[in-house]
């Protein structure tokens, strides 16, 4: 069997992480999760069975010592990541960076912090990935993308990342810098525009000759290829991407974050930080049973808090 790297990041986020980390254990009780924070979110997740937390603000050596960079230069690079969290997904694209070029097994493996385990799901991924594939995930429409953006639809259809792997080594060999704004989505190699996060390196993976699956749009909601949102779910999945096997909430970590850090947040657009306070609000709201006085569109949001077992 080819090893695989298990990760998640609840920086600043360790309240929905422990959602998402106990629903993935309720499934995968054998499976051992590396989890990136801060030293301040050690608490929250620490203490749960199968997880190897990791502080970015305080390194420990065998975070240091993964291969890829000397040890003094890691440090400071991973104090750098942390700092990084300030500034939105500028931190999430350096650590992804860092563990592409560190780590050493050939398969990554990855899920947001706001995603809720339904069922089993991650052999999914895995066998995908073992069986050949380079590159699995929910889709990521770029052909029908439901943004209806023309000037896309040139492009490859790629994956969604609140769930996926890929095969490290079809990645080509990028300086970090270059690399970490890749992943952010603020560079593509090639020139052309991209949609969302990592999309310039799922391309660099086709363009590798890698080979690339779909996961059911019905087990992981979202939007399939032909750009609809329509599946089992339709109610859900209109406001979440919400299927048999996974729900996926998106911008939750982004809105506690947010919440928590207020006037702190730098080079943020106001209407994502409105957008992610919304969704934290209802988040809160549904798992944890607390008003946080953020206005939520109740009516809206209605088929979320009709849903019977979330885990």
């Amino acid at each position: 069997m080819a090893s695989y790297f298990l990760f998640t990041e609840v920086v600043r986020c360790g309240q929905i992480g422990i959602i998402a980390l106990r629903s993935f254990f309720t499934y995968h009780p054998n499976e051992t999760v590396h989890v990136f924070g801060l030293e301040s979110d050690r608490e929250a997740i620490a203490k749960l069975k199968n997880v190897i937390f990791h502080s970015l603000d305080k390194p420990s050596p065998e975070l240091e010592g993964w291969s890829g960079f000397r040890r003094h230069a890691s440090k400071k690079r991973l104090r750098q990541i942390a700092k990084n969290f300030d500034h939105g997904h500028l931190g999430t694209a350096s650590l992804w960076a860092y563990l592409i070029q560190t780590r050493p097994e050939e398969f990554i493996v990855h899920f947001d912090s706001d995603i809720v385990f339904r069922s089993s799901a991650l052999k999914d991924i895995t066998e995908k990935l073992e069986s050949g594939y380079d590159l699995v995930g929910a889709p990521r429409a770029y052909k029908n993308n439901p943004n209806n953006r023309d000037d896309v639809r040139h492009l490859k259809d790629v994956t969604q990342t609140f769930f996926f792997g890929f095969n490290k080594n079809k990645i080509s060999k990028h300086s970090y810098k270059i690399l970490t704004k890749m992943c952010q989505g603020s560079y593509n190699p090639t020139g052309d525009p991209v949609i969302d996060f990592f999309d310039p390196v799922a391309f660099d993976i086709l363009k590798n000759r890698g080979k690339i699956f779909f996961l059911s749009t019905d087990d992981y909601g979202g939007c399939d290829l032909n750009g609809s949102r329509t599946n089992k779910y339709p109610k859900v999945n209109a406001l979440i991407d919400f299927g048999k096997k996974t729900a996926h909430f998106a911008a939750v970590g982004s809105g506690m974050n947010f919440y928590q850090n207020h006037g702190q947040i730098k080079k943020v657009p106001n209407s994502y930080i409105s957008y992610g306070l919304e969704r934290y609000a209802v988040y809160i709201k549904l798992f944890y049973n607390k008003d946080i006085k953020i206005p939520i569109k109740i009516d809206q949001y209605k088929p979320l808090f009709q849903v019977k077992k979330w885990y």
